[in-house]
């Protein structure tokens, strides 16, 4: 199953060396494009090596996801929440 992540699960599991966790739970994970620029992929930093690998090995990509009712899960309230990027 594809998710979308924000940048802590992504950078702190690279860092401390378990990014293959977010691999074994899920078949692909997506990053918005903002989470990219926060991670600093361009930089020798903590974890860097490990997610530029995850990006070259296709299961971790980059893209913006599209906004979709059909997709969202209910916010309890009967609005549809933002998908936030």
């Amino acid at each position: 199953m594809p998710v979308v992540s924000n940048t802590s699960p992504v950078l702190n599991l690279a860092i401390i060396g378990y990014l293959h966790l977010l691999r074994q739970q899920f078949s692909q994970v997506w990053l918005p494009e903002a989470v990219k620029q926060e991670l600093h992929l361009d930089e020798e930093l903590p974890g860097s090596p490990a997610i530029r690998q995850a990006i070259e090995d296709g299961w971790l990509q980059i893209s913006t996801p599209r906004r979709s009712r059909s997709h969202c899960f209910s916010s309890g309230n009967g609005r549809q929440p933002d998908i936030a990027g």
